[in-house]
């Protein structure tokens, strides 16, 4: 059975992010961005109106502002 890794772990083999920081670093920086993600709202069932595209679009959004001096590419490089 293969157990799936968890967001940090995968941000830090992708990255080569290997250290006793890193997992306390990755995690607040998942917790800023979770507080950045803007939502349109609740609907009358308190459920609210974005979506993973939404939320995924604007983290690529993000992702090409901070890489702009270095190429930004949408799709991870491939060893």
């Amino acid at each position: 059975m293969t157990t799936q890794k968890h967001l940090f772990e995968l941000i830090r083999d992708a990255e080569d992010l290997y250290g006793s920081i890193w997992p306390q670093k990755i995690g607040r920086i998942l917790a800023v961005i979770a507080g950045e993600i803007s939502v349109s709202g609740e609907d009358e069932h308190g459920v609210y109106q974005n979506t993973a595209e939404d939320t995924r679009l604007w983290l690529l959004d993000e992702a090409k502002k901070a890489e702009q001096f270095w190429g930004y590419s949408e799709k991870p490089p491939t060893d």
